[in-house]
């Protein structure tokens, strides 16, 4: 698989930009390490990168749509539902802890990825009424056109790329390619959003420290 372009949008990781959509300043996470004391939900912030090529999973986080979207943080949740455990990962503008203006969220079965219906490779995304082991939202926020809340939560179709195999232990990199045509989540929007990207995240966390005597 050929190499993606990549280039800064105007955003640098150590000084994100004073943007309405970015959260309270006061409560901002320097940097990857600080967060390291939350034990199942960290965030760090990156260098804002659109890529303008064909999908590399392996070197950053970027997005290609929409146009607009430049992700600047992200971030990764465990649930706390230990026979249905689920691992977010959220990519949004603005800066940590709380984003608040785009914010893509891919939640993916920790059930799945064990039996191996999540792996290495293509994985297909359909609707959450079909049992979907993948879910996504995608948020726009209401100063933009068009508005609203996408994702597959009704119809949707799209891939979700795995580079290398999903391990989901600390200290683990989790890098893939999304292709995603998402539909309306809420009555206010209408239309299909296509969203495409890479990412790159280090997992801060394992399902251990959330479940510690789970057994499956």
């Amino acid at each position: 698989m050929g190499g993606v372009d990549v280039v800064a949008v105007g955003r640098d990781a150590g000084k994100p930009a004073d943007d309405d959509d970015g959260g309270p300043a006061p409560n901002d996470v320097p940097d990857a390490g600080s967060d390291a004391a939350v034990a199942f939900e960290s965030c760090e912030r990156i260098q804002a990168l659109q890529g303008t090529g064909t999908a590399d999973m392996t070197r950053v986080t970027s997005t290609t749509m929409p146009g607009d979207f430049a992700v600047t943080r992200q971030a990764q949740r465990w649930n706390s539902d230990c026979e249905k455990p689920t691992l977010t990962l959220e990519f949004s503008d603005g800066v940590c802890p709380y984003g608040g203006g785009h914010e893509l969220g891919l939640e993916l079965s920790v059930n799945a990825i064990e039996d191996g219906m999540i792996q290495l490779g293509n994985n297909q995304v359909t609707p959450e009424s079909e049992q979907s082991a993948i879910k996504a939202r995608y948020v726009r926020p209401l100063k933009l056109s068009p508005h609203g809340t996408w994702g597959t939560c009704d119809t949707a179709s799209g891939v979700l790329l795995f580079g290398e195999a999903p391990v989901l232990q600390a200290g683990n990199v989790l890098q893939g390619y999304f292709q995603l045509d998402l539909t309306p989540c809420d009555a206010a929007t209408t239309g299909t959003m296509s969203v495409v990207g890479t990412f790159n995240v280090k997992l801060r966390s394992a399902l251990n420290e959330v479940c510690p005597n789970r057994i499956r």
